[in-house]
């Protein structure tokens, strides 16, 4: 069975890190090539312009037109890259002036109008909340971040009082400088939509002088924000008249790292990460008790790095700690969750049309039919099937059932997600008695644009985090056919068949695999890799290591 999907690799997001990908497959689309019989879709022009319009968009390929897009690809001698199917497509295929690259996925670079000119127009502009920007510079305030992150988003405070745990989250505020959408920066930002996150590296939403030196809510530096504060009871609750949105400039004390303050926690109690700890405790088990779905599947990371001494690009496989492991993940979600409640809170009471983003109620299985699944992690999977897709309003807030919440927004990441800035634009704008930038029929159209391109976003993503597992597995391969890999049986997708999904431990992934010995849910099973093939990016699993 093949794991992932068989959307072809849309090659060239940016040229110069997707040359190693276009070598490394050069000769497997050499024997592509010579396999497909080129009469095909000679005499079918209005065929192929259309499955090359759909490569173009990254919509899901048949084998067969995966074979016609080779096809062409080879037959004019050129690349992969959208751009040079584009400009095939345009010129041979079609009259059309309107195919490109699809919107929203741009290269690293931003064009010197952008990252020159651009940026510094933006910071040559005065501070529009200067009289209403309260300075916080002398609070305790600490970023947890992965120790890789440049584009630092977020940090918090925290202290004890009578009434609870005040709580401080406090956000980059890249629109100190963009103060409206047309400027060139918000405009790039808007087609990007948001920073892409592949294996081998990332396109950033804004220049990095911009993004990481200016707005990142760097260690020592000066840094405006926007501040979310409320007072959290013993219960979990927040104090109704205690929550508040406003400006503000921070100084970050610490920059630590999640595995740092899961030591923390570890060894000392009496520090300002063990109030935070308490408070996205209490935060946590109130959400629960309103409903909140928690499901806890680990995950693994995925990374590509270049070694200079065999000139190759190396891929690594990371097991990533899990929720339910790693405190310091928790506390983070909790107080970036707390964040778009507050947000969502002060958005109502002051009628302001805002991205609300909520979840209805799915139909749960009955305790009986859970009471057949062990616990952990093959349950969690099992529930997972139930959640119903999230939804998105901008008149007023929507219950959020996976969350617990009556209502969410997301402005927690505004260096990285375009969405976010459209929420500052529209609070700070309320905060200083102005009217929203934009009303509730202008920011559902820009939310639909944002939230389309951003699906084609997340398909390229997986397009090509399936094409480095493909090559993961590929090398394991080489070096161990026979390789066996541990794992737990998830659930069946198709018993009859032998058809299971199977959690592999060593790798932190999920994939789907043929299982011939008789096992039941929840039980270990030993998998192999009897195919991988990154030109494709099929990646098929048996409990069986099979001839081949």
């Amino acid at each position: 069975m093949l794991v992932g999907r068989t959307l072809f690799f849309m090659f060239g997001v940016y040229r110069r890190q997707a040359l190693p990908i276009l070598q490394a497959c050069e000769k497997r689309i050499r024997y592509c090539s010579s396999i497909v019989n080129a009469s095909e879709w000679e005499d079918d022009d209005h065929h192929v312009s259309a499955v090359l319009e759909k490569y173009l968009d990254g919509d899901i390929l048949s084998a067969e037109e995966r074979r016609c897009v080779d096809h062409v690809i080879q037959g004019h001698g050129v690349s992969y890259h959208p751009n040079d199917v584009a400009g095939v497509l345009k010129s041979v295929y079609t009259t059309r002036d309107d195919v490109g690259f699809p919107k929203g996925l741009h290269s690293m670079d931003f064009g010197q109008h952008v990252s020159g000119p651009g940026v510094d127009d933006a910071l040559a502009r005065d501070d529009i909340d200067t009289g209403h920007r309260m300075n916080l510079i002398d609070m305790e305030t600490i970023t947890i971040d992965d120790a890789s992150t440049v584009e630092i988003d977020d940090a918090l405070s925290a202290r004890e009082t009578e009434r609870g745990i005040e709580v401080f989250v406090h956000i980059a505020d890249p629109t100190r400088w963009l103060h409206m959408p047309d400027h060139v920066l918000a405009v790039e930002a808007r087609q990007r939509t948001r920073t892409v996150y592949l294996p081998d590296g990332k396109i950033p939403m804004f220049p990095s002088r911009f993004g990481t030196d200016v707005c990142s809510l760097r260690e020592d530096a000066l840094s405006p924000a926007l501040t979310m504060h409320c007072c959290i009871r013993e219960d979990g609750s927040i104090i109704e008249d205690s929550m508040d949105v406003f400006p503000s400039i921070v100084s970050s004390n610490k920059r630590l790292t999640y595995d740092m303050v899961d030591r923390i926690l570890l060894e000392d109690n009496n520090t300002m990460v063990s109030v935070l700890h308490r408070a996205a405790e209490r935060r946590e088990r109130r959400r629960i008790q309103d409903g909140a779905q928690t499901l806890h599947i680990p995950e693994s990371s995925l990374s590509v790095s270049y070694n200079e001494d065999t000139k190759e690009k190396e891929v690594t496989l990371t097991r990533v700690s899990n929720d339910i492991a790693s405190a310091s993940r928790r506390l983070v979600s909790e107080m970036m969750i707390l964040a778009g409640d507050i947000v969502a809170r002060v958005g109502s009471s002051l009628s302001l049309p805002l991205p609300y983003r909520g979840q209805e109620m799915p139909v749960r299985p009955s305790n009986e039919e859970l009471e057949q699944i062990p616990e952990g992690i093959c349950r969690s999977y099992y529930m997972r099937k139930f959640m119903l897709s999230s939804l998105t309003r901008v008149s007023h807030p929507i219950h959020h059932t996976g969350l617990g919440l009556p209502g969410y927004v997301q402005a927690t990441s505004p260096i990285r997600r375009y969405g976010d800035m459209l929420a500052h634009w529209q609070i700070k704008s309320a905060l200083r008695g102005d009217l929203p930038l934009y009303d509730a029929e202008s920011l559902q159209t820009v939310v639909d644009e944002v939230q389309k391109t951003s699906k084609r976003i997340a398909v390229l993503e997986r397009s090509v985090d399936d094409y480095w597992m493909a090559v993961y597995f590929q090398r394991h391969r080489e070096q161990n056919p026979h390789h066996p890999w541990s794992g737990i049986l998830l659930n069946w997708i198709r018993q009859e068949y032998g058809l299971a999904a199977v959690y592999v431990d060593d790798i932190g992934r999920e994939v789907t695999c043929r299982v011939h010995m008789p096992t039941m849910v929840g039980q270990p099973v030993t998998v192999y890799c009897t195919h991988a093939d990154p030109l494709t990016r099929q990646v098929v699993f048996s409990d069986a290591m099979l001839h081949t």
